[in-house]
């Protein structure tokens, strides 16, 4: 609700003019200052199959040796803000995924009630063999 909030503010600013991925960009410029840490390679290390994050950043790819380029994308990717198979390859036999979007994909970040709302309906709807 912060988030619609701040959106409805920034719209009121802009006049109508301005449009949601114009701010989802904003927010994508910003993610780019958040700066990793050991925990990220702690993570990382962790003895899974498959990781699941809800941060937009790379900074848990950044850990690899050569960072994003270690950690290609699993096709398909698609570019929907419900896209739930938004996932990069860690190596040999690990899975990362990326389940409210990437910071490379700013129409895809998952920010707001309706798309996580949204999100959650393509989850029941997948998981009840009802594919949409």
């Amino acid at each position: 609700m912060i988030y619609e909030e701040m959106y409805l503010r920034w719209m009121k600013e802009g006049k109508g003019e301005r449009k949601e991925l114009t701010l989802k960009k904003m927010i994508q410029r910003l993610l780019r200052n958040i700066q990793r840490n050991d925990l990220h390679k702690k993570i990382v290390d962790l003895p899974a199959d498959d990781l699941l994050t809800t941060n937009y950043d790379y900074n848990l790819e950044a850990t690899l040796p050569n960072g994003l380029q270690d950690a290609p994308p699993i096709y398909p990717v698609g570019g929907s803000k419900y896209a739930m198979l938004r996932r990069r390859q860690i190596g040999e036999d690990k899975i990362l995924w990326h389940l409210h979007g990437e910071a490379a994909k700013p129409g895809a970040i998952l920010l707001g009630y309706e798309p996580y709302s949204g999100y959650l309906a393509r989850i029941k709807h997948y998981m009840t063999n009802e594919i949409v």
